[in-house]
């Protein structure tokens, strides 16, 4: 006589989240109307996934969110990283592009030529 396995006591195998994720930095050129290129890569800890809503094992943020960590822009290239974190996530806070995090975070102000600062500014 076989085995039978009763498909309602076996338990489902719990996904695996770190919470982590890779992170590619907005750079701002100021002299470009803030315009927006993406640069170096990070690892970003989101520790307030329970505070923000989803919980202990579903992620808030998914592959091309824009996000932020202390008022750094960033866009979301990879899930559940796995090397040390190098910031963590501001809780809550995601955007719709690089500008609206700029706008947002105020990282970058255009001060090209004629604009505040620049030549013939004030």
């Amino acid at each position: 006589m076989g085995f039978i396995i009763n498909p309602f006591m076996v338990a489902a195998a719990a996904a695996t989240f770190t919470h982590k994720y890779t992170v590619r930095l907005a750079v701002f050129d100021e002299n470009d109307d803030c315009a927006c290129t993406l640069g170096a890569t990070e690892t970003w800890y989101d520790g307030y996934g329970a505070m923000d809503g989803c919980g202990t094992d579903t992620h808030c943020y998914e592959v091309g969110n824009w996000v932020s960590a202390s008022y750094i822009c960033g866009q979301i290239i990879a899930v559940n990283a796995t090397a040390t974190e190098d910031a963590d996530m501001d809780m809550g806070y995601s955007y719709s592009d690089c500008s609206d995090c700029n706008d947002n975070t105020a990282q970058c102000s255009a001060a090209g030529p004629g604009g505040p600062g620049g030549p013939g500014g004030p």
